[in-house]
């Protein structure tokens, strides 16, 4: 069985190492971008008036188009490089706006737990967690938001080549669980889900994740 990807990522080195030489050749090296599964005006999926939080965003698909929306960007990543080369553009480009923050999604605690955002996004990490760990930063995250905001997910779900080795230690949710993790009686599916069959090469097994799922929930009670 290939290396857990858990323990390389709470080692910290080797992950780091990886995406900070990933981040090092080109800025934006992932094509992958949740804001085109969106329906109807991108520009007002958040609320405007909190910052938005992007984990594990340093490809800057996402944060930056919402930056140059308008839109005050959170953007916590793993890799030093990807950090810096946010805030870099920000500062080269006055955008008070936009933010890096050092940080892992299995140390959520890198995000000051006194601030509440308007919009959420996970965008492909969540799988690098333990089931109970995915659990306990959407509540924390959840948590957060303030009633009107939105979590924007692009979730690897329990179908694909992944799952078939990882289901037992990492979160491959079914689009069932995600509702649960959801409750209707304080969140609102807003957009269709919607799944598509993606390629994206895992380094550790050389197998490809086969399906994402995608949520657009927005927050209508504490």
């Amino acid at each position: 069985m290939p290396d857990n990807p858990i323990k390389r990522r709470e080692s910290g080195s080797e992950t780091t190492i990886y995406y900070d030489e990933l981040y090092k050749k080109n800025s934006q090296p992932f094509e992958h971008n949740p804001l085109d599964i969106l329906l109807g005006d991108v520009k007002n999926i958040f609320m405007r008036e909190y910052p938005v939080l992007d984990v594990g965003g340093g490809n800057l698909n996402v944060a930056l188009n919402l930056a140059n929306m308008g839109y005050v960007l959170d953007v916590v990543d793993i890799s030093a490089v990807a950090v810096e080369n946010i805030n870099s553009i920000a500062a080269k480009n006055g955008m008070n706006n936009l933010h890096g923050i050092l940080g892992d999604i299995s140390d959520i605690d890198v995000i000051d737990g006194t601030i509440r955002y308007g919009g959420i996004i996970l965008s492909l990490v969540l799988h690098f967690l333990s089931p109970a760990d995915a659990i306990s930063v959407l509540k924390r995250l959840q948590h957060q938001t303030v009633v009107g905001g939105t979590h924007l997910l692009a979730v690897f779900i329990n179908d694909g080549h992944l799952y078939d080795i990882y289901k037992w230690s990492h979160f491959y949710p079914s689009i069932e669980d995600i509702k649960q993790y959801y409750p209707e009686k304080n969140w609102k599916f807003i957009q269709p889900i919607k799944t598509k069959r993606v390629s994206i090469l895992d380094r550790s097994s050389n197998k490809t994740h086969n399906c994402v799922s995608y949520f657009v929930i927005r927050k209508i009670a504490y």
